[in-house]
């Protein structure tokens, strides 16, 4: 990979997340300005789907629900060399059915991005798969409500739990006290160094 195909990839990553930011903001406008640009820069190439779900996800919520849902459509359906697209794809359409009461589309493509994310250990989307099919379950059929809320509680615990938490004020404590060592050494070296450049410039 060259130094420009890298450099590349990184600028569409990047404008992804932040056509995407604008999308959770309700910032549309600049959501749109973002997403249209990399939509038409990647239209022959490999980033093409992956930048549609995003695509088409902000339209929905735009109001152009039949385009933002056909563009989540092509993207599950020929994402699949990118588990990650379809299962995103997937997971943003299940939520878009969800949304205008279709509730045998929205199990459908929330059971597509739930497999899929179990495979690859993507806990994001087990978390957000798993929370449509709990809401979209709980007027049909409670005991699978049930199941997919204990799904949902114990991917949400190990991404955001309390066990969470305490390994991230662990790994911080440790990492503060190798700094503070790491500067007590420091300073331990410059002292040395100062009295050998005293001692030698007394001539002892």
């Amino acid at each position: 990979i060259t130094d420009a195909h890298f450099l590349y990839d990184v600028k569409i990553i990047n404008d992804t997340y932040l056509g995407n930011a604008y999308t959770y903001r309700n910032d549309f406008d600049s959501g749109f300005a973002v997403l249209q640009k990399i939509y038409n820069e990647t239209l022959h190439n490999y980033w093409h789907f992956g930048v549609m779900e995003s695509f088409g996800y902000l339209l929905f919520q735009m109001g152009d629900q039949a385009k933002g849902i056909n563009y989540l459509r092509q993207s599950v359906e020929a994402g699949d060399g990118e588990p990650f697209t379809v299962v995103d794809a997937a997971r943003w359409l299940a939520e878009c059915y969800s949304t205008i009461n279709k509730p045998d589309s929205a199990i459908y493509y929330a059971k597509i991005g739930l497999a899929i994310s179990q495979k690859i250990n993507y806990t994001l989307g087990i978390i957000s798969t798993s929370r449509v099919l709990t809401d979209t379950y709980e007027s049909s059929d409670l005991k699978q409500s049930h199941n997919y809320l204990k799904l949902f509680i114990a991917a949400n615990d190990a991404l955001y739990g309390e066990k969470k938490v305490l390994t991230l004020q662990q790994t911080l404590a440790e990492e503060q006290e190798r700094q503070l060592k790491a500067e007590a050494d420091r300073i331990a070296y410059e002292n040395n160094l100062k009295q050998f450049a005293f001692l030698a410039g007394a001539g002892i």
